[in-house]
Formats: structure tokens, sequence, C-alpha cells
């Protein structure tokens, strides 16, 4: 093609040196009106809880309590203290698709999901968890799981998360902290966090709760 290999070299060099250096655009400013206009059933409604009971009950049948209290969960991530919800049930039982259609009420740049999530992952994402809904499907085994499970704690307890990882800087690898702030709101499958022992239902601001595919409770 004509193209030497030292050419592309610098030339994929050059581009991301633009793309550190470039700055992101900013959010366009919200709609105020709009916003308005678009919530005015939920501002101008008494009882919101008994409004999303009306409209969860149009997707999930037989799980009316259940629905309301992770509702009041999710919300709960507004606070300084967000509460945390494990699922468990029986195989194929709804647990995922329950929490699958809570989350559904909630902004979707509020919710996190992870359908996996790897024992450093919550460290390495770009974006901060304040405020934010997690919700966690699966988890690793053994000793990546333990690793998994103490950063969680810590975000959960402490409102923030701190580790210090070695990263390359200018060429050179260096130990930078890294943080990320909550306060979050944990919606996750009952084995993957609740099987350990220290992070038992009940602590942290957990509330257990079993997921039924009968059709009435």
């Amino acid at each position: 093609m004509g193209v030497g290999v030292k050419f592309l070299d610098e030339e994929i060099k050059s581009r991301r040196e633009r793309l550190k250096t470039a700055k992101p655009k900013p959010a366009p400013a919200p709609d105020i009106k709009a916003l308005e206009k678009s919530a005015r059933k939920i501002i101008d409604c008494d009882d919101v809880l008994q409004l999303f009971e009306n409209d969860f009950a149009e997707v999930v049948a037989g799980e009316k309590k259940l629905g309301q209290l992770l509702y009041l969960i999710a919300t709960s991530r507004l606070l300084d203290q967000g509460m945390h919800a494990a699922i468990k049930g029986t195989s194929a039982g709804g647990k995922s698709n329950l929490r699958k259609r809570v989350l559904e009420f909630f902004p979707q740049e509020d919710v996190i999901e992870f359908t996996a999530l790897s024992d450093k992952a919550l460290l390495y994402r770009k974006d901060d968890f304040s405020h934010k809904i997690l919700s966690m499907g699966e988890a690793l085994a053994g000793k990546e799981q333990e690793f998994q499970n103490a950063m969680i704690r810590q975000l959960m307890s402490e409102n923030k998360l701190t580790y210090l990882v070695p990263m390359k800087v200018e060429g050179e690898i260096e130990t930078v902290t890294v943080e990320k702030n909550g306060p979050v709101t944990f919606m996750i499958r009952r084995r993957a966090i609740c099987s350990t022992r220290k992070m038992k239902p009940g602590s942290y601001r957990w509330r257990l709760m079993t997921a039924s595919d009968r059709p009435k409770r």
C-alpha cells in the first residue's frame, strides 16, 4: 500500500495525543419546562408509591410488595446513606427480570448494570458512582470475589472507594490513588454477594428478598 510501519506508528501516537488533550463537549443544558411537563403525572400525585404499584402491576404479576421495596431501595440512592437489596430465589424464579423491571422506572443515566463484574472493574470505571444504582447479576468466585466484596463493603459503609494502583504515567510506572465516590445503592442476586460470611444480609443496610415464580404471593 506504500505506507511504512513507522509512519503508521507515528500517526497512531499523534492521534492518541490529540484524544488526550481534546476537551469533551459540554452536555446540553436540560430543558426544565420539558422535564416538568413529562413528570407532571408524578409531580401532581399525592402517593407516588401507589402510582408506581399501578404501573408496575402491568409488567410484573404477583410481586407487589417486593416491587415496592425495591423501588424504595433504589430511590434511597438520593440519600446520604443508601439501602441495598440482595434478591434470592430458585433458578429461573424471576430474580433478574424483577430487578430489571424495577430499574426501568429510573433514569437510565442513574443505573449502572453489570451482567458480571471482574475483581477490579469498579476501580477502572471512568465515571463516578455518586447517587447511582449498581445492579449486578453474577460475581466471580474464590479470591477474586473476596477482593471484590471488600471493595463493595468499603463503598457501602464509607461512601467512597479508595485504592492504590500502579499506572503508566508519561512512560513511567507510578502509584496512583483511585477514588470513586458514593453514596450508592446495590441490587444484587443472592448468590453474587451474600454467600460470603462478611456480607450477611442485615448488615451494611442490606435487605434480603425472595423472588418467586408463583402467580400469587
